[in-house]
């Protein structure tokens, strides 16, 4: 073989090699995360985040109930997995649209805010205003969402989500030189068990989809998708789809309630558990190289107490099949 060939040969080798390169965790809907690097891809630009003892990981989330069903279980399942640097900061109120979230922020009023700080398990009000939070903390991850009633019709999203992104991304490329990867949380639907109307708040939320858990499901992706096509957001988290996985499984019996407290809330027992194992696998599973699966965390509040092992495998398998398929319905029993 001539010089040529050689070097031809051993370039290829290390293209194969690149491509194969370990530690490397794609996201399906496009956000890769290299372990090696510890850094978070997303479009057009890579985004430092620390490994525990490296300083905090910073996460921060403007929503409303379902954010604190997504989040509540999330610091104790990252500790039980050995992850001792994560910081959660979330602006709540009660089903709080976009449209809501962005007053706050022109009116830089206190608007609802708690923290869990790193090696911490519950949250804490803070009074801090949507200006200082942003300002004050690099931010790794900003997470949004929008009121029940608006999460499937992404027009009522706009112009606010845009105008809030940019605050959000202008300022911390201000104060820390790095902008946020950018999410969305796609939640889960109003439970068929109000669809007779029993709730007056769900039904009027439902109203706007036909009284039909089912239609708004099928609304939630739809906006979901749009939204990721005409704006920057950076990836989601299909809280949602691990709920419908849940409610296509054996596990939903009729003491389940649909895996709520109330028809719309998740239980405090498997509902938050499952969700925070959807942000656990989609956020914390890559940087950290842990997946969710094997966790030995438990809560044991019904309905569906993750007091077993058996229970809780069947929950992280929903989790991890709705990071693989968010727009999939996978029917996972234990």
């Amino acid at each position: 073989m001539n010089r040529v060939g050689l070097y031809l040969s051993l370039l290829w080798l290390v293209v194969l090699a690149s491509c194969g390169k370990p530690g490397t965790v794609t996201h399906s809907d496009g956000l890769n995360s290299s372990l090696n690097e510890l850094s978070t891809e997303a479009p057009g630009k890579v985004t430092e985040v620390p490994r525990s003892g490296e300083g905090e990981l910073n996460i921060l989330l403007f929503g409303h109930s379902f954010g604190i069903d997504c989040t509540e279980e999330l610091p104790a399942l990252a500790a039980r997995a050995g992850i001792s640097n994560l910081h959660i900061g979330r602006f709540i109120k009660g089903n709080c649209s976009l449209e809501e979230h962005y007053g706050f922020f022109l009116d830089n009023s206190n608007d609802k805010y708690a923290e869990c700080l790193p090696g911490e398990v519950s949250f804490k009000s803070v009074p801090k205003t949507v200006r200082e939070a942003v300002s004050q903390t690099r931010w790794h991850y900003v997470i949004f969402q929008n009121s029940l009633e608006n999460e499937g019709r992404y027009e009522t999203a706009q112009p606010y989500l845009d105008d809030l992104v940019d605050f959000v991304r202008t300022t911390q490329a201000r104060e820390f030189s790095k902008e946020p990867v950018i999410g969305w949380n796609m939640f889960w639907p109003i439970s068929k068990l109000l669809e007779d109307g029993s709730n007056s708040l769900c039904a009027y939320r439902l109203s706007f989809y036909d009284n039909s858990s089912e239609v708004m499901w099928n609304a939630y992706m739809s906006a979901t998708r749009e939204l990721m096509e005409d704006t920057g957001i950076d990836f989601i988290i299909p809280s949602g789809t691990a709920v419908m996985n849940f409610r296509a499984s054996s596990l939903n019996d009729e003491n389940a309630k649909e895996l709520t407290r109330d028809g719309y809330h998740m239980s405090y027992g498997g509902g938050r558990y499952l969700v925070a194992c959807v942000w656990f696998e989609k956020i914390l599973a890559p940087i950290y190289g842990v997946t969710v699966l094997g966790n030995t965390y438990r809560k044991s509040n019904t309905p569906v107490s993750v007091s077993d092992t058996k229970t809780a495998t069947a929950l992280q398998k929903m989790a991890i099949a709705a990071v693989e398929n968010p727009f999939e319905i996978s029917v996972i029993d234990p």
